[in-house]
C-alpha cells in the first residue's frame, strides 16, 4: 500500500481535458458500516414480504403463486438489490447514502449497467470465506481501497458530497497568517497548501504527526507548531488581505462567481431532470471550468477555491459523462450479435468448459449402470430416492414437481432461482483463476451425470429422456457458458499478455460479462420451457421432436447469428 493511501483518501483523476480533479474514496471501515445497514434493510424486506405473502396465502386460494413470486422475489434482491440502486439517481444503496457514499466508475464518471453488473456478481467471491474477508484483503491492498468486484469493474466507492459549503476548520479558527521564517520554494508552498487542503480529513493525531515532520521549519512542537504552520499557509494564500497573491484570488472569485453560479445551478437543474437552455452550453462551461481550476492551482489560490472548483469540474464532467440505459436495442444487439459473436470468439475456452463439463457427464452416464456404487455415492439416499420418484415404474416428474410446487408457474420460478443462479455463481468463482469455474463445471457434469445413469440403472430411462428433452440445450450450454466467462476472468490474471494484471482484469471482466448475460438468457428460456412445456403431459414423440428442434435452434444461434453484423461492421 501507497504512503499516500496511509496519508488520505484523496485520489487524483485526469479528465481528457488535460485537468486533474481529486475523489475521495471510501475506506473499509465506512464501507462496512453501509453494508451492515443494508444487511439490516433486506433482512426487513424479507420479513415484511414473508409476512404479507403468508397472509395473502391463507386468505386465498393461489397460495402456489405466491411461492413463485416469493422465489422470484428472492433471486432478484438477493443479486440486483444494489444493482437496481446503485443505477438510480444517488448511484448508492440505502446503507450508502446514509453513510454520504455513492458509487463511481475509476475515472470519476457516472457508473454505468454492465460495471454496476460486475462488481454486484463478483460479491459472491468477495464474501468468501465468510463476510466479506476476502473482499477486506483486497480493500486493505489497493490504493483506492477496492474490493475484487471493484478491480473487475473499474469502480470505486466515494464520498458523495463533492459540492458541499466549506467552512474554516476547528484548528484553523484564529490562526493568525504569518510569513515563513526562511523562503520556500514553488515545490514547498505547493506542498504546505496541499496540507492545508487535505488535513481536515484527518485526525488531530495525524495532523500533529505531520506537522512535527517540519518543526525545523514552525520552530514548535505539537499545537503550537501546527497553528504556526496553518499560519503560513494562510500566508501564502495571502488570506490577510495585504499580499498581491490574496487581492488576485479575492479579483479571481469575484470576477468568475456569477458564471460558477450559473454553472452550478444548470447541474442542479439538471439533475431534477429539467431540460434547460444553457444544457447545449454545458461543454463550454465545463471546459472553462476546467481551465479555472488549472488556474486556481498553477497559482496556488488555496484550499478552498480549489475545492469548489474541483467539485464543480467533477458535478460537469459527471454529467456529460451521465450513463447510457440499457434500452431495448442494446439488448436486442447483445443476444442477436453480440452474444454469439463473443461465444465463437472464446472458441477455445467454450470447448475447454464443455470438456469439464461433458466429460464426467458422459463418463459416469455410461459407467454407472456397469458399477452403480460411484452415481448412488454421488447422489446419497436423497437424491437417489428424487430419481425413483420422479422417473420409477408409475411415476412422472410433472405429478412429481406439480406435488412439489403447485403450479406451473412455481415452477418456474424455481428454476430461475436456482438455474441461474448456478449460472451466476459458476462466473463469479471463475475469477480465482478460474478454479472455481473448472470445479463448479466437473462437479455439475459428475452429478447430472450420475443422475442420468442411476436412471438407467434404477429407473424408467424414457420418462426421463423424454422429460428432459426440451429444456437441455439452452440450460447445459447456458452452465457450459457461464463456465467459459468465469474462466476468461481467471486466466487473464495468469496471462494478462501486453496488459497490466489490473488492466488485462477490466477487459476480460467486460468480455466475459457479454458471455454472462446471453448465458443467463439461455438458461432462462431453458427455465420457460421447463415449466411450462415439460411439465405438461404430451406424448414422448412429440416431447423428442420438440427437444430435437430446440438443440439445433440453440446450435444454429450460437454458430450462425450476428455473422452479417460482423461482416457489415468489417
Amino acid at each position: 500500500m501507497s504512503n499516500q493511501t496511509l496519508a488520505d483518501t484523496l485520489q487524483p483523476v485526469e479528465l481528457a481535458e488535460g485537468v486533474t480533479v481529486h475523489i475521495r474514496v471510501a475506506g473499509p471501515t465506512v464501507r462496512c458500516l453501509a453494508w451492515l445497514i443494508d444487511l439490516l434493510v433486506t433482512i426487513l424486506v424479507y420479513v415484511v414480504a414473508s409476512i404479507v405473502l403468508g397472509m395473502m396465502g391463507i386468505f386465498t386460494d393461489q397460495s402456489a403463486i405466491i411461492v413463485g413470486v416469493m422465489l422470484l422475489a428472492m433471486f432478484l434482491f438477493n443479486w440486483f438489490y444494489n444493482v437496481f440502486f446503485e443505477m438510480g439517481k444517488h448511484a448508492a444503496t440505502p446503507g450508502q447514502r446514509s453513510m454520504g457514499l455513492k458509487v463511481t466508475a475509476a475515472s470519476g464518471a457516472p457508473v454505468r449497467l454492465p460495471q454496476s453488473l460486475i462488481r454486484n456478481l463478483l460479491r459472491t467471491i468477495d464474501f468468501m470465506p465468510a463476510c466479506y474477508l476476502t473482499g477486506l484483503v483486497s480493500c486493505l491492498s489497493t490504493r483506492r481501497f477496492q474490493r475484487l468486484g471493484d478491480l473487475v469493474a473499474d469502480t470505486v466507492v466515494v464520498y458523495a458530497e463533492e459540492r458541499r459549503k466549506m467552512v474554516t476548520p476547528e484548528f484553523q479558527v484564529n490562526v493568525e497568517s504569518a510569513p515563513p521564517p526562511v523562503a520556500l520554494s514553488r515545490e514547498e508552498q505547493a506542498a504546505l497548501l496541499q496540507f492545508l487542503e487535505r488535513a481536515p480529513g484527518w485526525s488531530d493525531a495525524r495532523r500533529l504527526e505531520l506537522a512535527d515532520v517540519v518543526q525545523p521549519l514552525t520552530r514548535a512542537p505539537g499545537a503550537a507548531g501546527l497553528r504556526r504552520l496553518c499560519g503560513m499557509g494562510l500566508w501564502l494564500m495571502g488570506r490577510s488581505g495585504g499580499a498581491a497573491a490574496g487581492m488576485n484570488a479575492t479579483e479571481f472569485e469575484r470576477e468568475n462567481d456569477h458564471r460558477w453560479q450559473r454553472y452550478e445551478s444548470v447541474l442542479d437543474e439538471l439533475a431534477k431532470g429539467k431540460n434547460l437552455e444553457d444544457t447545449e452550453r454545458l461543454p463550454t462551461l465545463f471546459r472553462q471550468i476546467c481551465h479555472d481550476l488549472s488556474v486556481a492551482r498553477h497559482r496556488m489560490y488555496g484550499p478552498k477555491l480549489v475545492e469548489r472548483l474541483n467539485a464543480l469540474a467533477l458535478g460537469g464532467y459527471r454529467e456529460l459523462e451521465r450513463r447510457v440505459s440499457m434500452g431495448g436495442e442494446r439488448a436486442w444487439r447483445l443476444l442477436a450479435v453480440d452474444f454469439p459473436q463473443a461465444v465463437r470468439e472464446e472458441w477455445r475456452l467454450f470447448w475447454l468448459s464443455s470438456l469439464l463439463f461433458w466429460g464426467p457427464f458422459l463418463l459416469l452416464l455410461f459407467y454407472t449402470p456397469h458399477e452403480p456404487e460411484w452415481a448412488m455415492r454421488l447422489l446419497g439416499s436423497e437424491g437417489m430416492l428424487q430419481m425413483e420418484a420422479m422417473y420409477g415404474e408409475g411415476t412422472s416428474p410433472q405429478d412429481y414437481m406439480r406435488k412439489e410446487f403447485g403450479s406451473n408457474f412455481a415452477m418456474f420460478a424455481f428454476y430461475i432461482f436456482n438455474n441461474v443462479g448456478i449460472g451466476l455463481r459458476t462466473f463469479a468463482s471463475g475469477l480465482a483463476f478460474g478454479i472455481g469455474a473448472i470445479f463448479t463445471l466437473l462437479f455439475n457434469g459428475l452429478y447430472i451425470g450420475a443422475a442420468a445413469g442411476y436412471v438407467q440403472h434404477a429407473c424408467n430411462p424414457e420418462t426421463f429422456w423424454s422429460f428432459v428433452s426440451g429444456h437441455s440445450a439452452p440450460e447445459l450450454l447456458g452452465i457450459v457458458i457461464s463456465g467459459a466467462a468465469g474462466m476468461r476472468m481467471g486466466f487473464a490474471i495468469l496471462n494478462p499478455r501486453s496488459y497490466s494484471r489490473r488492466t488485462a482484469l477490466v477487459v476480460a471482466g467486460r468480455r466475459a460479462l457479454v458471455l454472462l448475460l446471453g448465458a443467463v438468457f439461455l438458461i432462462s428460456c431453458a427455465a420457460v420451457i421447463e415449466g411450462f412445456w415439460s411439465a405438461t403431459p404430451t406424448p414422448p414423440w412429440m416431447r423428442y421432436t420438440v427437444g430435437a428442434g430446440v438443440w439445433l435452434a440453440v446450435v444454429s444461434y450460437l454458430l450462425l447469428a450476428g455473422r452479417r453484423a460482423a461482416g457489415d461492421e468489417a
